[in-house]
């Protein structure tokens, strides 16, 4: 989810895009633990006065000292920088740096100058990166991405294959909305770690968060290695190169003058959009599908609940009026919140191109009242516009995500006993055989759990 926190605490954390979603188990390489990068502490938020008014940076621009700046892990301090004005806040200045961070400084320490604002090459953040505590890693570049890895070579492949693929359509579903996109004016940046260990060192993140958006440091950060590719390797495989495609919508977003840096956008549009251009396929290699196709998982998820409580009439709007109010959402509200998402873009275009357009106009540290724009946009009604959702998605082509993905049958046998198994888990299946001799047990692999279930009933027969 992404969260920003724009209330007036001394300390204003800024967004972090996180999706609590899964990445691959695959070889890897590892360091010692000295050797692992950490964040700084001003790659955590911003601090800024805990009053003052709110002035744009108007194309002012700044030398800040190269003390200030310090030595980092993408190291602006080659000379004296030249910053672009964000904002100005009290006695602060928010700093926009060539390589696209934002820092948080006192205008006491900095100079106003016509000097011009250089942003940074392509090269010159691979070299940053070399001289900083991501010396041993791999760097690569493509069009509009910078990686800086050491995980395995196919895994940063595939995030850029996506990437890359994603990066023009969504820039021109933006433009059919009215949203006047603009080329981005850094490159932007992924860090891909191969291991959770080297990945929470950087930063500690809750448990279960793989890969995040970070507003400050405009970077993606992610990890590759995950225990439930042990247990479930396909499902872990989709959901891992979904969460790809979900940070790059949040990094591409707020990157290409759609959403500004510092705007607090209602988180379910946020995630919702990014959940809409998620979705992701297998067929060979993993690549980005396309915008607005059915996100399986997530629809799964909704209808599990709906399911559940017997129709969406029972929850009387409020998981809609929940998602749209919150703050946070959890995994249920990631689901209605790309659900409604695609309700609106498919059948209620022309309020949901208005809404965007107000959203998108959204200041450096201006919200909204939670579900205002919402309502001036759709109603006020939450009954009926989730019963809409509800049916809309229901008409949606579907694949169950748990059912289709490759299922073991495991056979054993002692004497005439038999017995059978069918997981989607390797580890599960081999606890099942576990102490048998290899003529006692036989392993079938099948595109789906009913082709396995089905097999395993014939056997038993047998």
């Amino acid at each position: 989810m992404i969260v920003h926190h724009f209330t007036p605490p001394k300390k204003i954390a800024f967004a972090v895009g996180v999706s609590v979603l899964l990445a691959l188990l695959s070889p890897v390489c590892t360091f010692a633990d000295d050797d692992f990068p950490q964040a700084l502490p001003e790659d955590l938020g911003l601090r800024l006065p805990t009053n003052g008014n709110v002035i744009p940076g108007n194309g002012r621009r700044v030398v800040i000292p190269n003390d200030v700046i310090g030595i980092n892990t993408a190291n602006d301090n080659a000379n004296n920088a030249v910053g672009n004005i964000h904002i100005e806040v009290g006695d602060h200045f928010v700093v926009m740096l060539p390589s696209g961070k934002l820092i948080s400084v006192k205008k006491s320490r900095t100079t106003i100058t016509d000097r011009e604002f250089k942003s940074a090459t392509k090269k010159q953040l691979l070299d940053q990166y070399r001289q900083s505590a991501f010396a041993k890693f791999k760097t690569k570049s493509t069009n509009h991405y910078v990686y800086v890895y050491n995980c395995s070579r196919g895994f940063v492949d595939g995030t850029s294959r996506i990437l890359e693929t994603m990066y023009p359509v969504l820039f021109n579903w933006c433009k059919n909305y009215g949203l006047e996109p603009k080329d981005p004016q850094f490159p932007m940046v992924v860090l891909i770690f191969a291991t959770e260990e080297e990945f929470q060192k950087y930063r500690p993140m809750p448990s279960g968060v793989v890969a995040y958006y970070n507003t400050v440091t405009n970077h993606v950060v992610m990890y590759e290695q995950r225990k439930i590719a042990t247990s479930a390797p396909e499902i872990a495989f989709k959901q891992s190169v979904s969460t790809i495609a979900h940070e790059g919508v949040h990094q591409v977003l707020h990157n290409i003058d759609v959403q500004d840096r510092l705007a607090q956008w209602p988180v379910w549009i946020s995630e919702g959009m990014a959940e809409f251009f998620a979705p992701t396929e297998l067929k060979g290699r993993a690549r980005w599908k396309g915008v607005g196709l059915t996100n399986d998982l997530r629809l799964y998820e909704l209808a599990n609940f709906y399911r559940a409580i017997g129709d969406a009439k029972l929850t009387r709007g409020q998981l809609l009026r929940q998602t749209i109010e919150s703050q946070t959402l959890n995994s249920l509200g990631y689901a209605m919140a790309w659900s409604t998402v695609d309700y609106l873009v498919k059948r209620r275009r022309r309020a949901f191109t208005a809404y965007l357009q107000d959203v998108s106009e959204l200041k450096p540290l201006e919200s909204s009242t939670p579900g205002a724009l919402f309502t001036k946009h759709f109603g006020t009604d939450y009954v009926k516009a989730e019963r809409k959702i509800g049916k809309h998605v229901a008409t949606l082509p579907y694949k169950d995500p748990v059912e289709n993905q490759v299922h073991y049958l495991a056979k054993k046998w002692k004497g005439p006993n038999k017995e059978i198994k069918v997981s989607t888990s390797r580890v599960r299946i081999a606890q099942f055989l576990r102490g048998l001799n290899a003529n006692e047990f036989r392993v079938g692999i099948f595109p789906n759990r009913t082709a396995a279930a089905q097999a395993g009933e014939r056997w038993l027969r047998e």
